[in-house]
């Protein structure tokens, strides 16, 4: 998946990097666990990210925030995603399913 920085992120310092957060959604949009996952960049340049180790056939919400030495942002709005059905043309090393998503969060 990729993203946009924030508008007017200067006023808040250099973006030192973006936190990812995704949780499987039931077919409303309504989280099915209270679990959220996290996944963190290894700078504030970095725009995008592979998620990996997703649940075939499963509705995530994604949000991104940025993060400064000032603190968190805002999140992104919600996104949803699915993930598709196991097909011949994806990956799978061991028992892990990699599920690869483009995606503009803006």
């Amino acid at each position: 998946m990729e993203w946009l920085p924030p508008q007017g992120q200067a006023d808040n310092g250099l973006i030192e990097g973006y936190h990812v957060f995704f949780t499987i959604v039931d077919n409303n949009g309504e989280p099915e666990t209270n679990k959220e996952e996290v996944r963190d960049t290894a700078d504030g340049r970095t725009l995008d990210m592979v998620i990996t180790g997703l649940r075939p056939g499963t509705r995530y919400q994604v949000t991104v925030e940025a993060h400064t030495r000032k603190g968190h942002g805002d999140h992104s709005r919600p996104k949803i995603i699915s993930t598709k059905e196991p097909s011949g043309s994806q990956t799978v090393i061991g028992n892990t399913l990699f599920v690869y998503i483009t995606t503009r969060l803006l």
